[in-house]
């Protein structure tokens, strides 16, 4: 440049170029300001906007990233504890991050989705133009109806999930039915537990979807009717309702007990009714139960399965997971988050009573070291329900939640019972779970002819749900959707979805009912596994043990 501009001195030449050089100098570190803002401004919770949906207003988006990881003051040396959780949390953040990026680009997820949805259509199709509401489920093989609870619980105990679906035209004609013809008019007894689950349950989800008074005022309405349960000298709640004339029982079965998981598992709807319509009487009912059952001695801190509700003891020394014991140590858990995780109470239960299964329960199988759930009757039983599945989704939200100190070990135990479960399913040729089965012998568990049945259980595909929700692990969505796969191969009719009778055995005889709870709570839970993990965000919500979703309560 000097030898081209000989009459341009140097002086002159320096100016001109540090003009620009400068200029673009202050741009770049302007640049590297508005980065550092951005980075610094998304480590803030943002709730996202509407998603696929457009329900964002109803729906709130996920708040990104798990929790913030805890602060410690500058002065505060953190302890080894403190060290080793929030190493956990980290571990969890960098899980929460990889998903976030693959959530709403992944084609393969979003046609497994659209797979569930349609599967789901072709349930309710069946059961509304074979039978009608006025049945409560579908016979698909002989095409009729099945009637136990009068209350179309096809209908009522799935309005949610076409919600969640998106499902606008199903929606409408069950919510139009719901507000003209649901009666609670029922001239028998019928089950406290179940009515409250299913349909007071569908209700309490819905409305807090959907803010639609219409289902607040049917909730009532039922919490009233059913509220007679109560009535027993202690306040535990008996099994048998009446709903004209409120008269209460317990069965002959129980030998005149309460049963644990019944009277237990309606804390979450009875709360939430109560909340809605500013009459706390539904929620004090409730829980007086748990009042009752914490201030009695336990055995080995577990709880039995019957108690008698005229004076608050147990009456058998059987404790189980599975099948009248499952959802009480769920709703434990669950009411301390349904209530905004403020009342410790829950969840003190809730670490006494899984501390106590942890230790007298768990085991480990051989050869292969499954870690299974047993049952104990004075001395351990080595037996597992399907139903039992459940505490893999159970474990891994409470860590996720942090009630306990010991979260590793609660989402390690999560995710174990989870890998247990899918084995129960890979091992069988059908691809289906068998109702329980028995540990011992030379290959982890056996099948028994008597529990060889399958009747399109939803606990397996929960704890991957909720699994795949917490750490993003891909092969969650995989078992699912094998499961997914093994129920259109051998449940699916052109009719509707049966059971089958056998798992061991393709081509097995068929049940012939396509349960309330198949449309509900496994096609719901599998929609899910595939859905972007902002459709439902469990940081607000908090499944009933229905699969309806509750929103937590922000006071």
């Amino acid at each position: 440049c000097l030898k081209q501009h000989n009459k341009m001195n140097t002086k002159k030449l320096v100016l001109l170029l540090a003009v620009p050089i400068l200029f673009i100098l202050s741009v770049f570190i302007l640049m590297l300001d508005v980065k550092h803002l951005q980075l610094e401004t998304t480590t803030l919770p943002q709730a996202e906007g509407p998603g696929r949906s457009g329900r964002s207003n109803i729906i709130p988006g996920r708040i990104k990233g798990p929790h913030i990881k805890p602060k410690y003051p500058k002065q505060h040396q953190q302890t080894e504890e403190e060290d080793k959780f929030s190493q956990f949390i980290d571990k969890q953040q960098e899980k929460h991050k990889q998903t976030e990026q693959e959530d709403d680009y992944d084609e393969e997820s979003a046609k497994r989705a659209e797979a569930v949805k349609q599967a789901y259509q072709h349930a309710w199709r069946s059961y509304k133009e074979i039978v009608g509401f006025g049945f409560d489920e579908l016979k698909p093989i002989s095409k009729q109806g099945h009637k136990w609870m009068h209350m179309a619980l096809s209908l009522v105990d799935s309005i949610d999930t076409m919600w969640l679906m998106n499902l606008e035209e199903e929606y409408a004609e069950a919510r139009d039915w719901i507000s003209k013809d649901l009666k609670f008019d029922t001239d028998e007894g019928i089950s406290f537990f179940e009515t409250t689950i299913r349909v007071l349950g569908g209700l309490v989800s819905i409305y807090d979807m959907t803010g639609d008074e219409m289902f607040l005022h049917k909730a009532d309405e039922l919490a009233d009717l059913l509220s007679p349960a109560f009535n027993s000298p202690t306040g535990i709640a008996k099994t048998t309702v009446h709903l004209k004339s409120g008269f209460a029982s317990n069965p002959g079965w129980t030998q005149g007990s309460s049963v644990l998981s019944e009277a237990g598992t309606v804390q979450m709807e009875f709360c939430s009714v109560g909340r809605h319509t500013k009459k706390p009487h539904y929620c004090k009912k409730a829980l007086k139960i748990y009042e009752q059952l914490n201030s009695i001695q336990k055995p080995d801190g577990l709880y039995p399965v019957y108690v008698n509700s005229d004076n608050v003891r147990f009456t058998t020394s059987r404790v189980t997971l599975g099948a009248l014991g499952d959802s009480f140590y769920e709703y434990l858990l669950k009411m301390w988050l349904v209530t905004g995780k403020k009342d410790d109470s829950y969840k003190k239960m809730y670490n006494e009573a899984a501390e106590a299964v942890i230790k007298h329960l768990v085991k480990k199988s051989s050869p292969n070291g499954l870690v299974y759930i047993a049952e104990k009757d004075h001395s351990t039983i080595d037996k597992m329900d399907h139903l039992v599945c459940f505490a893999g989704a159970m474990f891994a939200l409470g860590a996720y939640h942090q009630v306990t100190s010991n979260e590793e070990q609660h989402m390690k135990l999560g995710e174990e019972i989870t890998k247990t479960c899918h084995e129960f399913y890979f091992r069988q040729p059908t691809g289906l779970s068998p109702e329980l089965v028995h540990f011992g012998g030379d290959n982890d568990f056996q099948v028994n002819s008597g529990a060889s049945h399958y009747i399109l259980r939803p606990e397996t595909v929960e704890s991957y749900y909720v699994l795949y929700w917490i750490t993003g692990d891909k092969k969650y969505q995989e078992w699912g959707w094998e499961a997914f796969q093994a129920i259109e191969k051998h449940c699916r009719t052109p009719t509707g979805y049966t059971g089958v009778r056998d798992v061991r055995v393709e081509n097995s005889e068929r049940d012939d009912l396509q349960q309330s709870f198949f449309m509900a709570e496994t096609l719901k839970y599998l929609y899910l596994l595939f859905s972007p993990r902002s459709t439902l965000d469990l940081n607000n919500w908090v499944f009933n043990t229905e699969a309806h979703p509750i929103r937590m309560w922000a006071d």
